[in-house]
C-alpha cells in the first residue's frame, strides 16, 4: 500500500489540498491512499464492459459491435472514475475549520462548534466496513483500510444546533486530535473576547455596551 504519513503542525500539502481544502493555512494534514486491492471493489462494471465487447465481437455485426462497445466503454470508464474518486481520504485542520474529504465528499467542520474530539482504534464492525458509512448510533464515518487502524471522532453542532458525530481514519490519531483540540480552544478563547472568529469587527453586544456607557456619561454631565 502506498500511504503518505500524517503530519501535525507545519504539514506539507499537495495541489488538491492547497486549492480546495485551504492547505496553505493548514496546521495538520492527513492524507491516506487506499491499498491496491480496494480497486477490486470497483472492477465489476469494468469486467461487465469487457464481457459485452468480447461477446459482441464474437457474434459479429457492425451495429452489434458498435452498440456493445459504447456500453462497454461507458462501464469501464465509470469503474475507473469511481475507483479514482474514492482513492484518497484527506483531513485538513486549519485554525477555522476541519476539512474532511473521501474523494469529493465530506464535511467542513467549524472548529468553534466542536464539542469534543477523541482518538482511538477504528472498529470496522461498528460501521460495517470502510468508505462512507453510517453507524447505528448516528455517527457518520469516512474511512479507508490500512495504515495504523486509528481514527479521530469529532462531535460538533451543525447549522441547526444539532449534535453531529464524524469518525475519520487517520494515522497518528492522538496528534491529530490534539491539534484539533488546540484549534478549538483557541477559537473559543477568541470568540469569548467579543470578537467574532475570523473577523476584526466588534460583536453586537460590545457595540451596545459602548453606546450604553456613552449615554450614562452624558447623563452624569447634564446633572453636573
Amino acid at each position: 500500500m502506498s500511504e503518505e504519513p500524517d503530519t501535525a503542525g507545519g504539514a506539507s500539502s499537495d495541489e488538491y489540498v492547497s486549492k480546495y481544502m485551504e492547505g496553505g493555512s493548514a496546521i495538520a494534514i492527513s492524507k491516506k491512499r487506499v491499498p491496491g486491492w480496494w480497486f477490486l471493489l470497483f472492477s465489476g462494471p469494468a469486467l461487465m464492459g469487457l464481457g459485452l465487447i468480447g461477446s459482441a465481437i464474437a457474434k459479429g455485426g457492425a451495429a452489434t459491435i458498435l452498440g456493445a462497445s459504447l456500453v462497454g466503454l461507458f462501464l469501464i470508464a465509470f469503474a475507473a472514475v469511481l475507483g479514482l474518486l474514492f482513492s484518497h481520504l484527506r483531513l485538513v485542520v486549519t485554525e477555522r475549520v476541519v476539512h474532511v474529504q473521501l474523494g469529493l465528499f465530506g464535511p467542513k467542520i467549524p472548529v468553534e462548534r466542536i464539542k469534543s474530539v477523541t482518538s482511538g482504534a477504528y472498529d470496522w464492525k461498528r460501521f460495517g466496513g470502510w468508505g462512507i458509512r453510517y453507524g447505528r448510533e448516528g455517527a457518520v464515518c469516512y474511512s479507508v483500510p490500512g495504515g495504523s487502524g486509528q481514527c479521530v471522532e469529532i462531535e460538533w453542532l451543525d447549522d441547526k444546533g444539532r449534535t453531529v458525530r464524524h469518525v475519520i481514519t487517520v494515522d497518528d490519531a492522538a496528534a491529530v486530535a490534539a491539534t484539533i483540540e488546540r484549534a478549538r480552544e483557541a477559537a473559543n478563547a477568541t470568540s469569548g473576547t467579543g470578537v467574532r472568529v475570523g473577523s476584526s469587527e466588534p460583536s453586537v453586544a460590545t457595540a451596545d455596551t459602548v453606546e450604553a456607557q456613552r449615554s450614562s456619561d452624558e447623563a452624569r454631565k447634564g446633572r453636573a
